[in-house]
Parts: structure tokens; sequence; C-alpha cells
């Protein structure tokens, strides 16, 4: 389940695939917005915005953040969430080699001197996970971590699911797209519809996502960008 065209259908048709869109997720914005308005009026106040989506970027660039201004330096979590970045404006001076929020805390730390002299704007969704924070909480940094936009689980109907048909996979990149698949039908209900389809988690917090469901995912690739899942996926259906 994917929101629109992103990178992972991208990524699917590129390699003859047919990427078929379940709204797994709804995406709304902050149910208090002041935090992120006054986080963006002390943009040049920090040292570092660290950005874990895309959807973070568009947050922020609607609030009229300036993404070109230096101050602060700017850091994301992946190659697409980068691009999102250079695409409005902003230069990636950050990007970990593994692409897990956890290791974007440490690379960040060991990147700066002094890190107990530095403020770090963190903004993300009302759901993200606690190691980021508090790596850099624990190095000494100064982290404004303000919601800057709500995610949504939406229940996925037997019904659609069933109105499917065949599927070779699913593709899932975050815990809430989990959530929202098997919100109705469950693990036992949906590998009832679905027993030969791949399950395929973006990473290793989406697959424990799966794993906490009931459902072990097929495939977890070694990089967590959409391109690595999707070629994962491509190289379990050619070896079965």
């Amino acid at each position: 389940p994917v929101d629109g065209r992103g990178a992972l259908v991208e990524a699917i048709e590129e390699l003859g695939g047919e990427a078929i869109c379940l709204s797994a997720v709804e995406i709304g914005p902050p149910e208090d917005r002041e935090p992120l308005r006054r986080a963006i009026e002390a943009w040049a106040g920090f040292d570092w915005v660290v950005f874990t989506s895309a959807r973070a970027v568009d947050a922020v660039e609607r609030e009229g953040a300036n993404l070109g201004a230096s101050p602060p330096r700017l850091a994301a979590v992946g190659p697409a969430t980068a691009a999102r970045v250079e695409k409005a404006g902003g230069q990636v001076d950050l990007v970990p080699e593994d692409h897990r929020g956890e290791e974007l805390a440490r690379a960040l730390v060991g990147a700066m001197e002094r890190p107990e002299r530095k403020r770090v704007l963190l903004p993300r969704s009302d759901l993200g996970r606690g190691e980021l924070p508090a790596i850099l909480t624990r190095a000494g940094v100064d982290v404004s971590d303000v919601v800057a936009y709500r995610t949504i689980p939406w229940a996925v109907g037997l019904n659609e699911l069933e109105a499917l048909g065949e599927v070779d996979a699913f593709l899932l990149a975050s815990p809430s797209a989990v959530e929202g698949l098997l919100a109705r039908a469950g693990a036992g209900g949906f590998r009832r519809i679905f027993p030969r389809a791949i399950v395929a988690a973006i990473g290793t917090t989406t697959a424990e996502a799966l794993g906490a469901a009931g459902l072990a995912p097929d495939v977890v690739p070694a990089r967590s960008t959409a391109d690595g899942l999707v070629r994962a996926v491509v190289e379990r259906i050619a070896t079965g």
C-alpha cells in the first residue's frame, strides 16, 4: 500500500511491473499547527533540520520554510527524502548509509563538533518512533521534536482485498500501512485471500510490525529504499 505515485510505484513500473495503489494510510495536518509554525519562525536558529520522510518536507514547505537558507544544515534519512529536500531548494548535507532513523541519529552525532551545543529540529509524523530523538538527546543535543503531520491508518475492508484479484506481492513501507492492511482481515484473513502472495517490508521497523501482527515478511531488502525493496521482490519471484 502506497500513497499515490511515489518512489515505490515508479520503481515497480521501471522494472515492467504493474502497481496497484491500495490506500492503507491517510495523511492529515497536525491537530495543533502552532508548534510547527513557531519552529519555522525560528528556522535559522537551528544547527540542523532532520527529515525522516518526504512528507515532513512537504509540511515545512507548506508552512513557508526556506530550505535553501543556511543555517541550518539539512539531513535526510534516505535518497527519496533527500531528493524531496533538493526539489524544495535545499542542499542535503547528510544521508546515512543505512536508511533508518537510528542510523541517521548516530551519523548526525558523529558529524557534530560539541553536540551538547547544537540545536536540532525534527519535524515528523505524530507516530514517529522514539529512538532517533533519544540518541540525539543522550549525546547532549537540544532536540525540538515537532509534529509536522498526522499518519492515520485506514482500515482496508475485506471486500477491497477480495476485489484486487490475483496479486503477486504486497509491498509495505511503514508500520501504519501494516496496521491499515490487516486491521479488518487480520493475518489469517489476508492469507486466506492471498495464500501465495509475497509480503515484503521496506525495512526492519515495518518487518517487526508485520511479525507482531502475525504475518511474517517474505522479503526485507538489505537497503531500505524503494528501489531496493522492488528489486528484492523481483529476485524472490524469479527464484521462486
